[in-house]
């Protein structure tokens, strides 16, 4: 019921008196179709689009009346780890990597394991984590849904532009406005940023990489042009570098 109540206020259904429906936003999103494979499929897509709309983060750093802005604050934090050392294993490992980065404790996200077990649900479901033998932070999935809108209208963006792109569709991923929030309030001892300008976060960068492995886009360099952007890997170091990205297919 909890869950039912905060999903209305965050406009994904439409309380009629005690009747439960989907949202006029979310059946403009959902389409014609109400086939249980279709829905499922769109769900996290329409979900992500609602937690991050302006209004419901209007409150940003406020811990009772946040609406969706401490999932936002949640997800933007994690993405802004290094994959190959942050670890979902336990809460406290996660609270103590917090407290170590975050030292204004009325801007902390995790005051207690519920949050805890609930950013692990939501971030699986958002399409921001991955579950193997443990949880493992790779926002493909996300990126991969954004991306179906964004090579619509072009097949062939820049580096940058991409970027800036993915950041305004999925504002927790680099160069996004609620991630650039987050990071600001971070000890810069504790919590390091890429090494270059250029350089992507590890999140960001195991996500695009596994999208050209699996051939969906291509990372291109091109000799003439002006800006690049730099995947990351482990240890600060170069993955690779590319100035465009190129659709490919199989979205």
């Amino acid at each position: 019921r909890q869950s039912i109540l905060r999903w209305t206020q965050l406009g994904l259904f439409s309380d009629d008196d005690g009747k439960i429906s989907f949202s006029a936003t979310a059946e403009a999103a959902l389409g014609s179709s109400k086939k249980p494979e279709v829905v499922s499929k769109k769900m996290p897509s329409i979900a992500r689009h609602l937690v991050f709309r302006n209004d419901n983060n209007e409150n940003f750093w406020d811990a009772e009346k946040s609406k969706a802005a401490d999932l936002t604050r949640a997800l933007a934090w994690t993405l802004a780890q290094d994959i190959y050392h942050f670890s979902f294993r336990t809460p406290q490992e996660i609270e103590a990597t917090e407290i170590r980065q975050v030292a204004d404790q009325s801007k902390r996200m995790f005051q207690n394991y519920t949050r805890v077990n609930g950013l692990r649900f939501w971030a699986r479901f958002l399409g921001f984590t991955y579950a193997s033998k443990e949880t493992m932070i790779d926002p493909t999935q996300a990126v991969k849904d954004e991306c179906r809108r964004i090579f619509k209208t072009s097949k062939d963006y820049t580096a940058s532009e991409f970027v800036e792109l993915l950041a305004s569709r999925i504002p927790v991923l680099d160069g996004g406005t609620y991630r650039q929030r987050v990071e600001g309030i971070l000890d810069p001892q504790h919590w390091q940023k890429p090494s270059i300008e250029q350089m992507l976060s590890t999140s960001l960068s195991r996500a695009l990489w596994r999208l050209e492995l699996a051939g969906i886009i291509e990372l291109e360099s091109r000799a003439d042009a002006h800006s690049n952007r730099v995947l990351q890997r482990q240890h600060g170091q170069e993955l690779q570098s590319f100035t465009h990205v190129v659709y490919r297919g199989g979205l």
